[in-house]
């Protein structure tokens, strides 16, 4: 498992390799929490290289979102594969995590969403 962070403006693309799972939960969230350090107004989980994700997966997201909240940072997942979004879907996470297709979409709807939040 590997998490690397970018940024792209006033965003940070968010890019999880591998598995999601509780073995690697500790390390992951130490790693996904990182994004704080870059005061974000929005952050995409590119999902793209992420091949499984267990409940302790969608734990760290979850808890991302909340650790967001006081930033007024938005979360959204993006490039998530047929199998991953039927878990996703699964435990109902899009409805507090939207997901979108590709990274641009998500960045996009980010900087709407930014657009609309007073400044803190």
């Amino acid at each position: 498992m590997q998490i690397d962070h970018q940024c792209r403006g006033e965003f940070v693309i968010t890019s999880v390799q591998g598995e999601l799972d509780t073995p690697d939960a500790p390390e992951a969230w130490t790693e996904l929490i990182e994004v704080l350090d870059f005061s974000p107004k929005g952050v995409v989980l590119d999902l793209g290289g992420c091949t499984y994700i267990a409940s302790a997966g969608i734990s760290l997201i979850v808890r991302l979102v909340q650790q967001l909240r006081p930033l007024h940072a938005s979360l959204r997942i993006a490039n998530v594969s047929p199998r991953l979004k039927m878990v996703l879907d699964t435990v109902n996470l899009p409805s507090l995590v939207p997901v979108d297709a590709t990274i641009d979409d998500a960045l996009v709807k980010l900087a709407r969403v930014a657009a609309h939040v007073p400044a803190a």
